[in-house]
C-alpha cells in the first residue's frame, strides 16, 4: 500500500505555506489547507485501523483504501449486472452520511453495475472486488468521490446515496461499508 510518509507530510506543509505567501486569492489558500488537511486525515484513520492489527489495508489501481471484514464466494460483477448491497456511508470523523438501512425499504440498495448513474469513480472502482457475500470497508479519498465539490442530493442529480437529504462538503472523503447481498446478471432474451 502507498503510504503517507513524514517527508510528504513536510512536502504538503511546504506547499501550503508557499501558496499562502505567494497567492492572492483567500479562497484557493483554503482549498489547499482543506485539501492537505483531508489527506493528513485519511492517514491517520489507516494508522488507527492498522495498528488494531486485525486488517491489512491495500489499495486498488485509482487509489482506494480497503480491506475485507468476510471475504465473498462465486463470481464477480461485470459491467450490467445488478448488484444487491447494504451499505453505510460516514466521514473520516464517523459521521453518518448516508445508509441504505434508511434510504430503503428492505435495506438493500440495489443498482446496475457500471451504469451512468453513479459517478463517484472509487464507488464504481470498489463494487468490481466484491463478490456475493464479501464485507468490505473502503476509504475512498475525496478526488475519487466529489473532490473539491460541495455535494447535496436535493438537485436533479442522482447519487449512490438516494432517498436522503445530506450534503458533502468539499475535499470530503467516504467511507463506505458494505456486505454484497447478490449479483443478477442481466436478463437476455
Amino acid at each position: 500500500m502507498k503510504r503517507f510518509c513524514f517527508k510528504k507530510f513536510f512536502m504538503i506543509a511546504v506547499t501550503i505555506m508557499f501558496a499562502a505567501c505567494s497567492s492572492e486569492d483567500a479562497s484557493s489558500d483554503a482549498e489547499i489547507f482543506a485539501e492537505a488537511r483531508e489527506k493528513i486525515d485519511i492517514e491517520k484513520y489507516l494508522a488507527k485501523i492498522e495498528a488494531g492489527g486485525k486488517y491489512k489495508i491495500d489499495t486498488t489501481e485509482l487509489g482506494v483504501f480497503y480491506y475485507f471484514k468476510e471475504h465473498g464466494v462465486g463470481d464477480y460483477p461485470r459491467s450490467g449486472d445488478t448488484l444487491s448491497i447494504v451499505f453505510d456511508t460516514f466521514n473520516l470523523f464517523g459521521i453518518l452520511l448516508g445508509s441504505s438501512r434508511v434510504s430503503q425499504n428492505d435495506s438493500i440498495y440495489r443498482f446496475v453495475y457500471k451504469s451512468a448513474d453513479h459517478y463517484v469513480r472509487g464507488w464504481d472502482e470498489m463494487m468490481g472486488y466484491l463478490n456475493k457475500g464479501a464485507r468490505v470497508e473502503f476509504i475512498v479519498p475525496y478526488e475519487l468521490a466529489f473532490g473539491a465539490d460541495r455535494f447535496n442530493n436535493t438537485g436533479t442529480t442522482s447519487a449512490i446515496l438516494v432517498n436522503q437529504v445530506y450534503e458533502v462538503p468539499p475535499f470530503t472523503s467516504l467511507i463506505f461499508k458494505v456486505l454484497m447481498k447478490d449479483i443478477v446478471p442481466p436478463v437476455v432474451f
